[in-house]
Order: structure tokens, then C-alpha cells, then sequence
């Protein structure tokens, strides 16, 4: 499912996330989604979506009760989850979920891969230039219609890597290295399309 092509150079520069700019940006955007759909932009989504902006590590529905109830007072975890619910509807936060954790939430929603640690379940966000390399099977036979798709590498974050048993701390982890005979997964099939 290649990407649409964009002149990146004719598009405006997004503004960097905490910048007051970007704090309006999302304002705008939560308000006109909201009356798109006949909602009201109330304290409490205002209070999520923001919480959920200022992130870049994809908190769970706990920890933006946390943070938003320290801000507020007195919200509740299930008007957070259905908050939570809303701005996923509406598009404006993605659920990233992934077997054996609770979902996370990310106010980032262009296509972008996400890195996650099998030690302490930490998501980062990350660019593959192979998108477009990857091949969809033909669901249509099945009457399945695809959306969109996600790829998540798993292994371990810098941090659970240097707390590994073995890991000497004076030693940066290893780079990755195509050559490395060592590696035994095969990874032809990042490298070039099929």
C-alpha cells in the first residue's frame, strides 16, 4: 500500500511539540473534529488531547489518568478510557497495541513503525523507508478490505540492554551491522521488495 507522494517543500513545517504553536495546533484540530461530529470540546477530552500531545512515548489509558487527573482533579479512569475511545474514533490519537501489554496511545497519526522493548514495554516511534516495499497479500478474496498496516520491531531499549546480564556498561551495544555473520535472521526482506 505505497504512500501518496508529497512536495514536502510546499508544506508547512510542523511546530516542534511543547512550543506554543503546536499546543494551538492541536487545539484547533481536537475542536473542529469535535464539532465535525456535533461534540462538545470539553475540559476533560481538551485535558487528554493535550496530555496526549505532549507526549512522545506512548502512555498507557493509566497514565493519563495520572497526568490528568493531577492536573484536573477528580476525573475518573472511565471517562479517561472514553475519552480515550473518542479521539481514536475521530482520528485524532492512534491505539498502538501489540500482544502481551495494554494499550498505548499516540498523538501521532501519520503511517510511522514503532520500536518496542520486550523488557519494560517501552514504545518509540520509528521511520522505515521499507513501507513501500512491503507486500499486502490479496485479501480481496476474502472480502477484506485493508486500511492500513503497522510493523513493530521488538527486542530491547538501550537502557534494559545496558542492565542486561553480561553487558559490560563501558561498552556501547553493538551497531547493526547487514554483514554481521552472527545475525541469523534474515533480513533481505527489509532490504528489497519481493
Amino acid at each position: 500500500m505505497p504512500r501518496a507522494e508529497h512536495d514536502h517543500d510546499s508544506e508547512p513545517r510542523p511546530a516542534p511539540p511543547g512550543s506554543r504553536q503546536h499546543a494551538r495546533n492541536a487545539a484547533e484540530r481536537l475542536s473542529a473534529a469535535l464539532r465535525a461530529r456535533g461534540l462538545a470540546c470539553t475540559v476533560q477530552r481538551r485535558a487528554v488531547f493535550e496530555c496526549l500531545s505532549a507526549h512522545d512515548d506512548h502512555p498507557t489509558a493509566e497514565i493519563v489518568h495520572a497526568e490528568v487527573n493531577a492536573r484536573l482533579g477528580g476525573i475518573s479512569r472511565p471517562t479517561v478510557y472514553r475519552v480515550l475511545d473518542t479521539l481514536a474514533e475521530l482520528g485524532l490519537v492512534r491505539r498502538v497495541e501489540h500482544p502481551g501489554s495494554a494499550a498505548r496511545f499516540d498523538a501521532r497519526t501519520d503511517h510511522h513503525n514503532h520500536l518496542i522493548c520486550v523488557d519494560c514495554g517501552a514504545v518509540a516511534d520509528f521511520e522505515c523507508s521499507h513501507d513501500d516495499a512491503v507486500s499486502l497479500p490479496n485479501v480481496a478474496e476474502c472480502g477484506f478490505e485493508v486500511h492500513d498496516f503497522s510493523v513493530h520491531f521488538t527486542g530491547r531499549c538501550a537502557r534494559c540492554a545496558a542492565d542486561a546480564p553480561g553487558h559490560d556498561p563501558r561498552t556501547p551495544p553493538p551497531a547493526s551491522d547487514s554483514s554481521d555473520s552472527s545475525d541469523t535472521s534474515d533480513s533481505s526482506e527489509l532490504q528489497s521488495p519481493v
